[in-house]
């Protein structure tokens, strides 16, 4: 295994992800989460490898993990996914999007 690091090879691999609700999350209020993803050059992705029975997993995590969801949006097409998300509590949540371009 080559452990070089290839820094242009890392750019033009590297991917644009836009995320944006509908409005400010609120505690225990459904917001549909819109994902976008693009390519370096701003371009949208538009075909996805099924990874695990779908094309993307989304985890939405309490900072202090006590609160935990594995979700999977919807693909719309061009790039685009939507998923409706509820944050159980107020404070501080990561969300971390799992898929695989093709290719």
């Amino acid at each position: 295994m080559d452990h070089n690091d290839s820094s242009k090879e890392k750019q033009q691999g590297a991917l644009q992800t836009d995320w944006k609700f509908e409005q400010y999350p609120q505690t225990n209020t459904t917001n549909q989460l819109t994902i976008t993803i693009k390519d370096n050059k701003g371009k949208p992705i538009s075909e996805f490898e099924v990874n695990h029975e779908k094309k993307m997993h989304l985890i939405v995590a309490s900072k202090d993990l006590s609160k935990y969801q594995h979700i999977h949006p919807t693909y719309k097409g061009n790039g685009v996914f939507t998923v409706p998300v509820t944050f159980p509590q107020s404070g501080s949540f990561q969300l971390i999007a799992d898929f695989v371009p093709k290719g």
